[in-house]
């Protein structure tokens, strides 16, 4: 099967009858942002070439708003989408003023940190998993489980014999 299509399992995501998105933010859905978590200050001396201090003040020239527009389109691309793999954008407003509320109630900014940190990818899939739980413990009703699959499309082997290259090749006469 050359032109066969491989689907990767990568996750599971609740399928929500509902249109109009709520969420239940319990104990559980809190998140910590701390200095223990992320280095605020680092010293980068190369044994050649100038040496280099980095700290986190660039970060904070990005507003509450963008971070929000950040998380709420990670949990759009991940949990919502249709049978097709689309995203099912209409949600997008909704999952913003989902997230925005998050923040004000459920992050907890310690030791000098501030909300910009969920940029960070490790604090963003952190948070958006905390948002997702909170959203599917709210709705009420039936809840389907649907697997995410990503398609792949697979190399051809160089073994296969139905393999023919990439490109054809000519005789020169």
């Amino acid at each position: 099967m050359p032109n066969a299509v491989i689907e990767n399992l990568t996750g599971y995501r609740w399928e929500l009858p509902a249109a109009t998105l709520t969420a239940a933010f319990g104990p559980d859905a809190q998140h910590v942002l701390s200095t223990r978590d992320v280095p605020t200050r680092v010293e980068n001396a190369p044994i050649v070439g100038e040496k280099g201090i980095h700290t986190l003040d660039e970060l904070k020239s990005h507003r509450e708003q963008e971070v929000a527009f950040h998380l709420a389109r990670r949990i759009l691309d991940t949990y919502f989408r249709d049978e097709k793999g689309d995203r099912n954008h209409w949600v997008f407003p909704q999952l913003v003023s989902l997230v925005r509320r998050w923040m004000r109630e459920c992050l907890v900014c310690k030791d000098d940190t501030f909300p910009q940190l969920l940029l960070f990818t490790q604090n963003q899939h952190a948070a958006c998993d905390r948002i997702y739980r909170s959203i599917v413990a709210s709705e009420r009703g039936s809840k389907l489980l649907q697997p995410i699959l990503e398609r792949e499309e697979p190399e051809p082997r160089l073994q296969d014999p139905l393999y023919r290259g990439r490109r054809r090749a000519s005789l020169c006469a």
